[in-house]
């Protein structure tokens, strides 16, 4: 019943442990500390329920109105 998993024999001292890329462009990853983390965008996209975005400084969740 596992969707999506990625396991290591490594233990990782640095870096990514996986990379979600848009072309060469990444836009989300999870480093070695287990850390999710989101390229901060410089403009604001259209609303997605349930979604998030950075700017960089801020978190932003989005709901249904």
């Amino acid at each position: 019943d596992d969707y999506f998993r990625f396991s290591t024999s490594a233990t990782l001292t640095s870096g990514n442990v996986v990379e979600f890329r848009n072309n060469t462009d990444t836009v989300f990853f999870v480093d070695y500390q287990g850390v999710a983390v989101l390229k901060g965008r410089s403009s604001v996209p259209s609303v997605v329920a349930n979604g998030l975005y950075s700017d960089g400084d801020n978190l932003y969740f989005g709901k249904n109105e």
